[in-house]
């Protein structure tokens, strides 16, 4: 059964969502390291509690249905450029330079 506009709608606005809370995580991460006592052990528990949410919330967001996973991901990248001009960073280059 093919998905309908307005389920492709949902499913991007899910993965949207999924991203901005991502991305809102690490924020708050990188915000805390710089003064954490253990930054090695916040980092790794942020990296894989924000993992495990992201991965449990697509599996929720595309319910076993391939054709869902190009709006989730492109809601996710979405999220992604978004939180990049927010910040002042342009995606794909690096402050290390």
């Amino acid at each position: 059964m093919e998905d309908t506009m307005v389920t492709q709608a949902a499913v991007f606005i899910g993965g949207l969502l999924t991203g901005g809370s991502n991305y809102l995580g690490l924020w708050l991460t990188v915000k805390k390291v710089a003064g954490s006592s253990r930054p090695t052990r916040l980092v790794l528990s942020s990296m894989l509690l924000r993992l495990a949410a992201c991965v449990a919330l697509f599996s929720l967001l595309m319910d076993s249905r391939g054709e869902r996973l190009v709006p989730v991901l492109a809601g996710f990248y979405l999220s992604r450029i978004l939180a990049c001009r927010r910040f002042g960073v342009s995606p794909g280059t690096s402050r290390l330079r």
